[in-house]
């Protein structure tokens, strides 16, 4: 892939791949239910959204089924198969609901969610920028280039609030 945006997401991507990798590698359970403050969301439930976030919107803008579905992601976090449930809106009651996996598990589907990425990404046009990708979990559409920039703003966000917690 010629150096261009395609290959700028994509190296965006992978780091934040890596930053979590060495964040969540070895954590169990219990690690991942830490709070760095008692107000603040557990670390676990933050790349679990983290990863679904970027699932959501990364599908639909090359308009493939999430791998929370299709890759039976779901199953494996004791959760519905809800294309909309991507945490955001959650409220403290959901976010102290919800069931914690170990880090190796949500490596795997932040993985999976990878590999879809970089397929999407190796095909994408040079214009794709411009696209209007609607969003039918959240009712909304915007460009690719800005659905791409809220991805990888919110993953930096995210992945700066989960490494608080080492």
């Amino acid at each position: 892939m010629a150096t261009d945006w395609r290959s700028l997401t994509l190296a965006q991507l992978h780091r934040i791949a890596d930053e979590l990798h060495d964040a969540l590698v070895g954590r169990s359970r219990q690690e991942m239910a830490v709070r760095v403050v008692p107000a603040a969301n557990p670390v676990g439930w933050l790349a679990w959204h983290l990863t679904r976030s970027h699932d959501r919107n990364l599908s639909e803008i090359a308009g493939v089924e999430q791998q929370w579905t299709d890759g039976g992601w779901h199953a494996r976090f004791g959760m519905a198969p809800d294309p909309n449930d991507t945490g955001f809106g959650h409220t403290a009651e959901q976010v102290a609901a919800f069931r914690h996996v170990d880090g190796e598990t949500l490596l795997s589907y932040h993985a999976a969610v990878i590999d879809a990425a970089v397929a999407y990404l190796d095909g994408a046009p040079l214009d794709d920028l411009a696209r209007i990708a609607p969003s039918p979990t959240l009712g909304t559409a915007h460009t690719v280039q800005q659905r791409v920039v809220g991805v990888l703003n919110e993953g930096f966000q995210h992945l700066g609030q989960i490494r608080l917690t080492y």
